[in-house]
């Protein structure tokens, strides 16, 4: 019985937590052909593992759950087989899991292809070799297999192991202090293990410029590749602090280069690239890490945080191309490994006339047309690196001929001839024809002449849902005004920000409206919406958004913007005179321009809801609801109606819905499709109010939910921090341009100037969403880069609660999140929590009212003292007591706990990972278990269940079901 090392034990750990892992198997294939001596070779075979008892090895635990190695008397026999499929018998040896604690772990097998035609197969677990291994073992096989003999080797490997590691925690566990989990696009969230390999060749060319640029900078083709893949891993994550986990050899002293065996550790090789330096300072950078962990050894277990990584690189050197085996024909052959370590592996191998790199993917994580796509570009960034490398990191080239850009398409439709006797508006069962619109429209346009209003002012609509609302804003337009809406059930000091930064001439609604009298003949709205606003030079409406400032900000849309969106919603929506548009949106919400001009240009009828939006479901089970064709609604609000769908009157004749605002779920749309199929068109869009309502679009069928493309006559791009646009997958901020960017902000020049930036073909408005293309050219969205949040689909800025939240007497300093659909506001200072709320009410709209308010002592902050966010205590849970275990289970869980951790006192809502325990520990915790009452519960269980009152039920749980 001997020790294990600490790379050994590692790895043994990561077996018990998943025994069907086979991502640490080292598989190595040969092809062999001509007259084979199969007694030789399993003899030569058999001296070998007699000679390295490491691969004798059976890899079991102590009575207190410590890993020891135990060795048995024989190694592995040779296994042999015959088939015409060789790729599918080595494959199925290669990717097959080691049993460490049964043993063996090295199984060899000879296939047999032809008479002189076989496949020698050798897989060795990592846990007893590493790559020097693999180099020693088909060395000796070939002195052995001719006859020759090996001298005695000079130690064995459990002498290394007595020898003790060389570590350094203290510098470990600074180094990794804070280390973020590296974000790569990919096509899906989830790793599984299952991997995939693509293969590339450099060319010598290339090979030699890069070496060249080493020797230059005093380093050498390891550290420039090691440079490179971290610039290419920050690139694609959209992160600057990149970390890349880096086999250490281990073989420090002469004595243990003769041996097989487990002398690999890892280095966590960490470069922060947030000041996008030329690349030769980002090489300079990596030699650093790599002098400075050659001086701190391998990390070592048990390092807070432990060694967690997403990528891994490897460089290796070999002086022959193909190994020997006599005076045999030997080629390597593939060895069909289908495992990955972690979400991407780049291997780089150079020989003395070749050099390739295979990269290795988690197939949970990308599909292999992402993972070849990764592999052309960090073979043109490679090209780049070797001739321009005192270009900033930010600016090597990265996209490859695989790499697409998003474009819309449109085919325009002229609109149709529209029946002056034909509804145009209907509210509460009354009826509005297109000849009655116009006439009314005339009237409230001379009306606002009348009262002063001119082309380019300003005009506050405030009005509840009725047949006037419609009239209302196509005569501000004749009027040659903008609206400004402005929702009746804001608070009044809202509503007079509002009007004041605004510069409404006049406020339309209520007592503040007197309609003209003058008249026109019905005939004179030919194309309604287009007449309102032929002076496409004029604003159309004022939008006020959440402010970052402590303010709303009001958004500038103009009439080309307005004409140029409409007349795309009508053809994409192939909207006519026949449909019937539920009016959803309050007015102070760009939905409504969707909802009301594209049904006006096309004719067909919009269903005001008198009510409002909230009672579409009991507007639905009417008889207006029930002629209803199209809907227009907030993603949120169209998610809780899928959750009942069975208890929906839907409109027997709805064909088209509309989404917007929030992200779609998949499991939505499926629910939906099982319901409907494809009888009933799903469109999802995108767009922020800069962008006049949506800027991309959708449709949505079987395959995962995204925001599309372009709009006709609107273009987008994903651009890095410095306004670069980056290939698809990596994600961005999401860019505008084209047909719909706003004028820029009331009021508001140096915010205009920030988000609303020069672009060669005229403006771009930067977002702050984060989104990425997709490989199928549809563009995902990813979320935010700031701190603002939707709610419902509105736009929130935290800091404009904030800033109500602070002006309130004894509040010292404020936060807000949203967590679960809900405004979260936490507060410090002692504040009446009632009298806060009133005042919340009085100033700010309600969607702007965080549902929660939470006091707390001082607010949560970061190494940098910036507020974290992250560490905000969800509502219930700040301030929380030690909770005594409840149950016996729970009892004898807090007490092994406390033994394993060194805690004094552990309750039943302590998570064992926060009280500071590991990989390592969390085997101690089993172990205990099983001895204290006889019963084997997977170490997973403890990581699915971390604090002890849920540990302990699952533990029940297992009892339960080992009784039945």
């Amino acid at each position: 019985m001997s020790a294990l090392s600490a790379g050994q034990r590692r790895l043994w750990f990561l077996q018990r937590l998943d025994p069907a892992d086979a991502s640490y198997n080292m598989p190595v294939a040969l092809r062999i052909r001509g007259r084979l001596d199969e007694a030789a070779l399993e003899a030569a075979l058999t001296a070998i593992t007699l000679r390295h008892d490491v691969l004798r090895g059976r890899y079991a635990e102590d009575d207190d759950g410590n890993p020891v190695r135990l060795v048995t008397p024989a190694g592995p026999a040779l296994e042999r087989i015959e088939t015409g499929d060789p790729l599918a018998a080595v494959a199925e040896r290669a990717n097959r899991p080691f049993d460490l604690a049964a043993g063996p772990v090295a199984r060899f097998t000879l296939i047999e292809v032809g008479p002189d035609d076989h496949v020698l197969c050798l897989v060795v677990h990592h846990i007893a070799a590493d790559g020097w291994s693999v180099d020693v073992l088909l060395r000796e096989l070939d002195v052995l297999y001719r006859g020759g003999a090996l001298p005695p080797l000079p130690i064995t490997f459990a002498d290394h192991v007595a020898r003790g590691d060389r570590s350094h925690p203290g510098y470990w566990a600074e180094e990794l202090r804070c280390l973020p989990v590296l974000d790569l696009p990919g096509d899906r969230p989830r790793a599984t293990g299952q991997g995939g390999q693509i293969f590339a060749a450099l060319p010598p060319e290339l090979v030699g410029g890069l070496e060249a640029l080493a020797r230059r900078e005093r380093g050498t083709l390891f550290m420039v590749l090691l440079a490179a893949f971290q610039v290419f891993l920050a690139r694609h994550a959209a992160q600057h602090d990149v970390c890349v986990a880096v086999p250490v050899l281990g073989r420090d002293r002469v004595d243990t280069e003769p041996l097989v065996g487990y002398f690999t550790g890892l280095a966590m090789l960490r470069t922060d690239l947030g000041d996008d330096p030329p690349f030769t300072e980002a090489l300079r950078r990596a030699r650093g890490a790599v002098v400075r962990s050659f001086d701190h050894g391998p990390v070592p277990d048990g390092v807070p945080g432990g060694v967690r990584f997403q990528a891994m690189f490897q460089y290796t050197r070999t002086t022959t191309e193909r190994p020997r085996l006599g005076d045999l024909d030997v080629e390597i052959y593939d060895s069909g490994l289908a495992s990955a370590k972690c979400d991407l592996s780049l291997d780089v191998y150079q020989g003395p006339t070749e050099t390739g790199l295979v990269l290795t993917y988690d197939k949970g994580r990308f599909d292999r047309a992402t993972a070849e796509r990764f592999a052309a570009r960090f073979r043109v960034l490679l090209d780049d690196v070797a001739a321009h490398p005192h270009r900033s990191c930010g600016d090597l080239d990265l996209f490859c001929a695989l790499d697409t850009r998003p474009v819309g398409s449109h085919v325009e439709t002229p609109p149709p001839e529209i029946d002056p006797a034909s509804p145009a508006v209907a509210c509460d069962g009354v009826e509005l024809t297109y000849g009655e619109l116009g006439e009314r429209v005339a009237r409230m346009a001379s009306g606002l002449v009348a009262r002063g209003v001119r082309p380019g002012d300003v005009v506050g609509v405030s009005l509840r849902r009725n047949l006037d609302l419609v009239p209302v804003l196509l005569a501000v337009w004749r009027a040659g005004a903008a609206y400004l809406p402005v929702d009746p059930g804001l608070p009044a000091a809202r509503v007079s920000t509002l009007l004041s930064d605004g510069g409404a001439r006049i406020l339309v609604g209520g007592a503040g409206f007197v309609p003209g009298i003058a008249a026109v003949r019905p005939g004179d709205l030919s194309g309604p919406f287009l007449t309102e606003i032929s002076d496409n030079s004029l604003p159309a409406y004022v939008l006020y958004t959440s402010g970052s400032t402590g303010l709303p900000k009001g958004v500038v849309i103009d009439r080309q913007s307005v004409s140029e969106r409409v007349s795309w919603m009508r053809t994409a929506y192939d909207l006519q005179p026949g449909d019937r548009v539920a009016q959803f949106s309050e007015l102070g919400f760009d939905a409504h321009v969707e909802e009301i001009f594209p049904s006006l240009e096309a004719g067909a009828t919009v269903v005001m809801l008198p009510n409002g939006g909230r009672t579409l479901p009991d507007f639905l089970t009417t008889s207006e609801g029930a002629r209803v064709t199209v809907l227009d609604l907030p993603t949120s609000f169209w998610h809780a109606l899928v959750e009942e769908i069975d208890e929906i009157a839907w409109p027997p004749n709805l064909r088209l819905v509309i989404l917007g605002g929030d992200p779609v779920a998949a499991s939505a749309v499926k629910r939906w499709r099982s319901r409907f199929g494809d009888r009933i068109r799903l469109v999802n869009t995108y767009g922020p109010t800069e962008a006049t309502v949506i800027a991309t679009a959708a449709d949505l069928g079987a395959g995962r939910p995204s925001i599309g493309r372009p709009v006709a006559g609107t273009t987008v791009a994903v651009l890095d921090p410095s306004g670069r646009e980056v290939p698809p997958g990596v994600p961005g901020e999401l860019a505008i341009g084209g047909a719909g960017v706003a004028w820029g902000y009331l009021n508001r020049p140096r915010l205009t100037a920030e988000r609303f930036v020069p672009a060669p073909n005229g403006r771009l408005y930067l977002t702050g969403d984060r989104a990425r293309v997709r490989a199928d050219g549809d563009l995902e969205f990813l979320g935010r880069l700031d701190d603002q949040v939707k709610i419902r689909g509105v736009r929130i800025e935290p800091a404009e609660v904030e800033a109500a939240l602070t002006a309130f007497p004894s509040v010292r300093s404020a936060a807000v999140i949203a967590l679960d659909g809900s405004l979260v506001a936490y507060v410090t200072g002692d504040p009446d929590r009632d009298g806060l709320r009133a005042h919340l009410r009085r100033t700010l709209p309600e969607h702007l009212v965080p549902g929660h308010i939470v006091p707390l002592p001082e607010l949560p902050l970061t190494r940098n003292g910036k507020l974290d966010r992250t560490a905000l205590p969800a509502p219930g849970t700040a301030g929380e007591a030690y909770v005594a275990p409840r149950t016996d289970a729970e009892e004898l869980v807090a007490q092994i706990f406390g033994e394993v951790l060194g805690a004094p006192r552990v309750g039943a809502t302590d998570d064992f990972f926060a009280l500071g325990g590991h990989s390592l520990l969390a085997t101690r915790v089993v172990a205990r278990i099983r001895r204290a009452v006889d019963l084997v519960v997977p170490v997973r269980t403890l990581f699915a269940s971390r604090t002890v009152a849920e540990f302990a039920a699952a533990v029940d749980e297992i009892l339960e079901e080992a009784e039945r």
